[in-house]
């Protein structure tokens, strides 16, 4: 639904970097107290470097910071420089490695922090503004913390010789023997992932380990980071669908990190499937049974819409006789945009993007309920028995999700082969010069019989 040939759509297996994505890197190998030094920071940042262009920054727009550029003022400059850089919609990847810390803030209370080069405490309630502040703007906001925030003991055990070394510092103004038993990795997030989806953005905040835990820096970097570079590859991909989310990095770093005894558990908060790296070929090349389904790259582009822009699609019928029925359904927002409305073929091989079409191109939509189809187009279900899928897309301005599609009737049709990537790029406007926001309906099945 609709009969449709199905172009032959080259893959963009190596498409430009969106140039709407930014990162910012921190890192403290050096301190002030000469105590608190850690090895292997140095190649923590080239592994974040690695790890912000697997998604899709591109190197122009890293920012890299370290000692003692890091002070407390530093962190605060740093946050404030970034979020003044990018606009609306742009994407964000934080990354920082060093000591975290724990300290009392009352009776029964903890705070915790990043702990700066000044050998001060950046606080949960300072990165839980700053990480706000950010996605007013942002449409994504991804944060990897390598530090530890626990109050437990840690454990220096060796691994094939190379030594590890806990990445938590107890401050002088920390009471003495004070304990906490609440890691930052979980306490500020409770209260920061409902600040940044109010705020309209994605969040995904990667801690280096949960609870109670503590993370290891070595001579050849700090555990979590080497584990999450070490999966951004096909290998992660453990769906074939061409993209990596939060889920599937952190299940292939935690199996990195049990196979090498770091007895340490990256923690995941916020859009857990969130996309981040996009691998490989996505068509399932050497493998036949492993070959991804259209709905899967659709369900991709849904994770990563901004909760800020809710938009619903509802089908008047959910099972359509083949050569009989026609497609009819409702699109609610909002808020006013542009409207697309993409389907998958019941033969799981064609992406078709149904509207606009060459008969229907006004896709300006205000805030309300839009009934589809319009006058002088139609979709009849064309078969083959099976379900194809319908998703609907608002974006705050114009984005074109058929280049490289063919003509099919007034529609625009290509293959499945087209990766997660390409509709990412397209919604985002990471290739054009109208960035913004979009959001997504639920992937809607609909029987074909």
């Amino acid at each position: 639904m609709p009969l449709l040939a199905g172009a032959g759509l080259a893959l963009l297996a190596a498409a430009p970097a969106p140039a709407a994505n930014y990162a910012l890197i921190m890192t403290i190998g050096t301190y002030e107290n000469p105590r608190a030094d850690l090895p292997g920071i140095d190649l923590d940042a080239r592994n974040a470097g690695k790890i912000a262009e697997s998604m899709g920054v591109p190197a122009a727009n890293i920012a890299y910071l370290s000692d003692d550029k890091l002070s407390l003022d530093g962190f605060r400059e740093a946050f404030d420089k970034t979020s003044a850089r990018i606009s609306r919609g742009d994407n964000v990847f934080v990354y920082y490695s060093g000591h975290g810390t724990q300290y009392p803030e009352g009776v029964g209370k903890c705070g915790e922090g990043m702990v700066s080069y000044d050998m001060h405490a950046y606080g949960d309630l300072d990165l839980q503004r700053s990480l706000a502040h950010l996605s007013e703007k942002a449409g994504q906001v991804v944060m990897m913390n390598d530090s530890c925030f626990s109050g437990g003991q840690a454990e220096a055990k060796s691994l094939r010789s190379i030594e590890r070394v806990p990445k938590v510092f107890k401050l002088s103004d920390a009471a003495p023997g004070y304990t906490c038993g609440e890691a930052i990795n979980m306490k500020f997030t409770r209260a920061l992932v409902p600040a940044v989806r109010q705020a309209g953005s994605n969040l995904l905040y990667v801690a280096a380990s949960q609870d109670n835990e503590v993370a290891h820096a070595s001579t050849l970097g700090s555990a979590a980071t080497l584990a999450w570079a070490a999966c951004l590859s096909q290998q992660a991909d453990d769906d074939h669908s061409g993209v990596l989310n939060g889920s599937k990095i952190r299940s292939c770093a935690q199996d990195w990190l049990d196979k090498n005894n770091f007895n340490q558990h990256v923690t995941l908060v916020g859009n857990k499937e969130l996309p981040l790296a996009f691998v490989g070929t996505a068509d399932g090349a050497g493998d036949p049974g492993a070959a991804p389904t259209a709905a899967r790259f659709l369900d991709n582009l849904r994770h990563a819409a901004s909760p800020g822009m809710p938009v619903s699609l509802t089908v008047t019928s959910s099972r359509m006789r083949i050569e009989h029925d026609v497609l009819d359904f409702t699109v609610t927002t909002k808020q006013p945009g542009y409207l697309t409305i993409l389907q998958v073929g019941s033969d799981g091989k064609t992406f078709n993007r149904l509207f606009p079409n060459d008969v229907d191109q006004d896709n300006q939509v205000p805030a309300g309920t839009l009934r589809l189809p319009r006058r002088g187009w139609a979709v009849r279900s064309g078969g083959p028995p099976g379900t194809s899928y319908l998703m609907a897309v608002l974006s705050e301005t114009p984005r074109d999700f058929a280049k490289g599609f063919k003509a099919e009737g007034p529609f625009r049709s290509g293959e499945v082969g087209l990766a997660s990537r390409t509709l990412y790029i397209a919604a985002t406007g990471a290739d054009s010069d109208q960035p913004g926001r979009f959001g997504a309906s639920e992937v809607v099945p609909i029987e074909e019989y």
